[in-house]
């Protein structure tokens, strides 16, 4: 089969509609055997809907929990008829589904939320391990003050508070922090070893590690979360962080 045949097979599979054998055969798809063809198509359609639900199910558990068995099949194949797999490692795809909720018409802003969480918390799965100084600690203490290197895994997001249930009910946080609301307000996403973890955060905690990632040092960045947040608490915020691996070192 040639390159531009296999390219329009993988659109027939895929594609919005099933076309007829009619138009499979003008399209130069009668090689595969013109009897049976439309038959034959349905039925690999049929397994790339199935395949599409089972794997989408497996990074958008709280999007499926939100939605019911149903009604999440109907729009994993929706997505994958817009979006089919482009490569052969399919547990990398479907990142662009919050953005494809989104743009759906009187969807709740529950849904793209719950489905941005599910996807960083699935990512986390093939990123690069890291390796935190051991002496940061005994660093942070000599020196007094510096700017740190946070951890790629580390992601800061926003979850309505009608969503945390339905969030919470799939797979609950690492932690609750005292002073964290919860239910509601931000919430830090990153891996501990192998572990997806997600947790809220108490106010001024997001706008600390926002300010850290930015490039603050560690003493302007706690300076700007007090300023905003008068109970932030520095060493509990410092011990959370090291203990958890948000912290890989001091810059030079």
């Amino acid at each position: 089969m040639t390159v531009d045949a296999q390219a329009r097979l993988v659109q027939a599979i895929w594609g919005p509609e099933p076309p007829s054998a009619g138009a499979l055969e003008a399209a130069g798809l009668s090689g595969l055997g013109s009897h049976g063809l439309a038959r034959g198509l349905a039925a690999y359609r049929e397994h790339a809907k199935a395949l599409s639900v089972r794997v989408l199910a497996a990074a958008y558990p709280r999007v499926q929990a939100w939605l019911g068995d149903e009604d999440f099949a109907g729009l994993a194949w929706a997505f994958a008829r817009r979006q089919p797999p482009q490569e052969g490692d399919l547990a990398r795809w479907g990142g662009t589904l919050p953005a494809f909720l989104a743009e759906l018409p009187e969807v709740e802003p529950e849904l793209p939320a719950l489905a941005r969480l599910d996807w960083a918390l699935h990512a986390l799965s093939w990123q690069a391990d890291e390796h935190p100084q051991a002496d940061l600690l005994e660093q942070l203490q000599a020196q007094g003050d510096g700017m740190l290197t946070l951890s790629a895994h580390l992601h800061r997001l926003q979850l309505p508070a009608g969503a945390w249930a339905c969030a919470e009910a799939v797979g609950a946080p690492a932690w609750q922090m005292p002073g964290a609301e919860a239910g509601q307000g931000e919430l830090v996403v990153w891996r501990q070893g192998w572990r997806p973890c997600w947790a809220t955060l108490p106010a001024g905690w997001g706008l600390w590690l926002e300010r850290l990632q930015a490039g603050a040092t560690l003493g302007e960045a706690i300076e700007t979360a007090l300023e905003a947040a008068p109970d932030f608490n520095p060493g509990q915020a410092l011990h959370t962080a090291l203990a958890a691996g948000w912290l890989l070192g001091l810059r030079p």
